[in-house]
């Protein structure tokens, strides 16, 4: 097990050190920690020598190796096993969306990065999209297109970014910068078939606030590790397009958030992303 830490390590390392410096040790440095707690942890020991057994079985017994994976996928709390089962699934040929069948929203716009870690400064983002919002529910959404001035004297437009981790997690030192002591903002567009109370679970590092179609639903200005589903807001969905818009703030070190939306029974909601925007795979 030891073993198959240490290689995890590298490879991460490997893949982000080219991206920046201050990303590669970030995430060596979690990837340490998350193998510590790992080996201390009986469960997580026992899970992983689970994966490690699936990967070594696949090609000799296929099927045994599938239900492993299956399995990991199905109970896990640990989002690093989640995502190596369902790529192992996903190389044996199985299909689905185990993200969007958590409830997980995996489709954003991203901009960003403004300077600053404070959740009350209104970045041009901000602006723009809550004094331009009209929110009748047509497309184009009234931010598409825009860009803004951004930190350093640079300049950040919206981007689309699908999302594939299995829990939802979106990294923003990889998907917007790598830099300390800054905030950027993502929107997510759902459709739901009727109007319906929901909760709304959110987990970030650090900071968030959350507007849903125009209106300030929540706001948590923490300095925090990330975690999934830490947050509980109660929201209402109208019939239709419904469209989330999040901010979230990065001190130091790791930058990520997650958005999770649930039924008043605490199941998946049934919800669709918009299919009018394009989004890149």
């Amino acid at each position: 097990m030891r073993f198959r830490i240490c290689r995890m390590l590298a490879l991460a390392v490997a893949l982000t050190a080219a991206t920046s410096p201050m990303y590669a040790q970030d995430e060596a440095d979690y990837l340490a920690g998350f193998a510590e707690s790992a080996a201390k942890d009986p469960a997580v020991a026992a899970e992983t020598a689970r994966l490690a057994e699936a990967q070594e079985i696949r090609t000799k017994d296929p099927k045994r190796a599938e239900t492993i994976f299956r399995e990991i996928l199905d109970t896990t709390a640990v989002r690093e096993h989640a995502n190596e089962a369902w790529q192992a699934l996903q190389g044996m040929g199985v299909t689905g969306d185990p993200a969007h069948e958590r409830g997980y929203l995996t489709q954003y716009w991203l901009v960003g990065p403004f300077p600053g870690d404070e959740l009350d400064a209104p970045w041009p983002p901000e602006r723009a999209y809550l004094e331009g919002a009209s929110w009748d529910g047509a497309d184009p959404a009234p931010w598409e297109g825009l860009e803004f001035p951004a930190k350093g004297g640079s300049t950040a437009k919206w981007r689309p970014e699908q999302i594939y981790d299995v829990f939802g997690y979106v990294d923003l030192l990889r998907n917007v910068s790598p830099e300390y002591y800054v905030v950027a903002y993502a929107v997510s567009v759902v459709y739901v078939d009727a109007a319906q109370s929901a909760e709304l679970r959110v987990g970030s590092d650090d900071g968030v606030a959350v507007w849903l179609n125009g209106a300030q639903a929540h706001e948590n200005d923490a300095v925090r590790k990330y975690a999934r589903d830490e947050d509980h807001v109660p929201v209402e969905l109208r019939a239709g397009r419904n469209e989330f818009f999040f901010k979230i703030a990065n001190g130091e070190r790791l930058w990520a958030f997650s958005a999770r939306l649930l039924d008043t029974d605490g199941a998946p909601a049934a919800f669709r992303h918009t299919q009018g925007d394009t989004y890149d795979e």
